[in-house]
C-alpha cells in the first residue's frame, strides 16, 4: 500500500495531490473515465492546498497534479481489464 503522508512527498506534491484523489476512487473500487481527473482533484483540492498550508509548502501545480490523477486513473482502469 502507498503512503501519501504529505511528509513523504514533499519533493513530489503533485503526485500526492493525484494520489489523494486516488484514494475515493480506490475506496468506491471501479474505473472512472481519465477525462473526469480535473473534477476528481477538485474534489480534494481544498484538503491539498489546506495540508500544504499547515505543513509550509507550497501548492502543488495543479495542472501537473492533473495530469497526473489522469495517468493513474487510465492505470487504475486498465487493472480492470486484465
Amino acid at each position: 500500500m502507498l503512503n501519501d503522508n504529505i511528509l513523504v512527498f514533499k519533493n513530489d506534491l503533485e503526485r500526492w495531490a493525484a494520489l489523494c484523489a486516488m484514494d475515493g476512487i480506490r475506496y468506491v473500487g471501479k474505473p472512472v473515465d481519465p477525462e473526469a481527473a480535473e473534477q476528481l482533484l477538485d474534489g480534494v483540492w481544498e484538503f491539498v492546498t489546506e495540508t500544504c498550508d499547515e505543513a509550509g509548502f507550497e501548492h502543488p501545480d495543479r495542472d501537473k497534479a492533473i495530469g497526473i490523477l489522469r495517468d493513474l486513473v487510465i492505470e487504475f482502469s486498465e487493472e480492470f481489464d486484465e
